[in-house]
């Protein structure tokens, strides 16, 4: 089904994330969307991707590199398997068979292409332009990392130009204390019931 106006096909994204299993499912036609809200649609997996290889899974999976940071990122994104690998084992407890891990790492000093320094990197992948859906569910089970100024995320991101396709945040978490993490979300909560925000 070709995106309409009110129709965004999604792509699935992650960042800083240890993972056990990622699906998507669709329903089997853009008329069984309706009847999926029912409860009566089938669904076919349209992605699926257990992390069972060795390695992270390159038809499956785009790794993103920093070219341009938002939100004053503090680390830049590298195409590293010391940042992105698969693990196996007791190293996996949990997982079936394998599961992602997204390390961030300190590296004091790291420049960029573009001559941009940090101190830390890390890993971000996503499937834009591999797998899309319009209709359906996206699932992952996750292992969060604790810790401050870490910040997991799992989204379903617009296949366009962000932020102008939008995203869909699945799961983000910010590593905060419990007493930071209350009060912006209290600050939050006001700016969204007042339209300050």
């Amino acid at each position: 089904m070709a995106a309409t106006a009110s129709t965004i096909k999604l792509a699935l994204a992650a960042v800083v994330v240890a993972g056990a299993t990622v699906v998507a499912t669709c329903p089997l036609t853009a008329d069984d969307a309706s009847a999926k809200r029912r409860g009566t649609a089938e669904s076919t997996v349209v992605f699926f991707d257990d992390f069972s290889s060795t390695t992270l899974d390159r038809s499956k999976w785009n790794v993103r590199i920093t070219g341009v940071t938002v939100n004053n990122e503090q680390q830049a994104y590298v195409d590293s398997p010391d940042t992105i690998y698969i693990t196996h084992g007791d190293d996996s407890a949990g997982a079936a068979n394998g599961a992602l891990v997204i390390q961030p790492r300190y590296r004091p000093g790291f420049t960029t292409r573009e001559r941009r320094k940090f101190d830390f990197i890390s890993g971000r992948i996503d499937t834009k332009a591999k797998m899309e859906f319009a209709y359906g569910t996206a699932a992952a089970r996750i292992k969060l990392p604790a810790g401050a100024g870490l910040w997991p995320a799992f989204w379903a991101l617009g296949n366009g130009r962000w932020p102008d396709t939008g995203e869909i945040d699945i799961m983000e978490n910010v590593g905060e204390s419990e007493v930071v993490r209350q009060r912006n979300l209290s600050i939050w909560l006001s700016r969204a019931f007042t339209a300050e925000g």
